[in-house]
């Protein structure tokens, strides 16, 4: 964090790697910032860069982050099939992207808390079906971050630059570290 403004959460440099494949194989870093923490309205930025990903999110093998804040939850999941957001009842496909290994991503998630929907930019430009997208997945543990790599069937492994929570009302910038 290296602007105006505050961070509710921020993780640093992360390396998550699933290794050999075996169901249930999972690596992952999660924090909980205590109840009532989080706001029903916030943004999330993240950057991240794949070493490998392989694998789709029906065999298992996904990167995804939480976001808890108590009234429901954000739920994002980046397979080497495209981004989806779980909408309570499943996950639902946002986007079918390619990603190229060794390269920087940077995600923006804008959640309003009211209509519980997100909007979805990658590198600055928001995605074609990534506007007011249903995250309204039911609250399971407030305050609680999570951040992982599943691998069931396939090895992959990647590098979050950055994960930070802020308000929607404030802007901040972050250093990539680019």
């Amino acid at each position: 964090n290296s602007g105006s403004g505050s961070s509710l959460v921020g993780f640093g440099f992360l390396n998550l790697s699933t290794g050999i494949p075996h169901a249930g194989d999972v690596a992952r870093v999660y924090r909980d910032i205590g109840s009532d923490a989080i706001p029903s309205s916030y943004t999330v930025d993240l950057v991240v860069r794949w070493f490998t990903i392989a694998g789709t999110l029906a065999a298992g093998d996904y990167f995804y982050f939480t976001v808890d804040n108590g009234t429901f939850m954000l739920d994002v999941a980046i397979a080497a099939d495209g981004l989806f957001v779980h909408d309570g009842a499943a996950y639902n496909e946002v986007g079918t992207y390619t990603y190229t290994t060794s390269t920087y991503y940077e995600y923006k998630f804008v959640v309003d808390g009211d209509a519980q929907t997100v909007d979805i930019y990658k590198d600055n430009v928001i995605l074609a079906a990534g506007n007011n997208v249903d995250c309204s997945k039911a609250s399971a543990s407030n305050g609680r971050v999570y951040i992982a790599q599943k691998g069931d069937t396939a090895w992959s492994e990647a590098s979050v630059c950055n994960f930070s929570i802020g308000s929607a009302a404030t802007t901040v910038s972050y250093d990539t570290g680019k």
